[in-house]
């Protein structure tokens, strides 16, 4: 999970959508294949594994503080 968290890092700075010099396949292949040699298809699975994982975080759930007169 850490080397995908690595390669989404890697996905997110130098991905651009709608510029075809900055899609999914030029930033795998001039950026993280040379240093994490993996296909083309596990670099979109790391990136939507972390994704998801991301989405299904609960959310942070903020102290209440309560008021001395009954007033939330």
């Amino acid at each position: 999970m850490l080397r995908a968290q690595v390669v989404y890092n890697l996905a997110k700075q130098h991905y651009e959508e709608g510029s075809h010099a900055r899609c999914y396949k030029s930033v795998w292949r001039h950026h993280v294949y040379p240093v994490y040699p993996m296909c083309y298809r596990s670099f979109l699975t790391c990136i939507h594994t972390v994704e998801k994982a991301q989405q299904e975080k609960p959310p942070v759930q903020q102290a209440v503080q309560f008021s001395l007169f009954g007033q939330n």
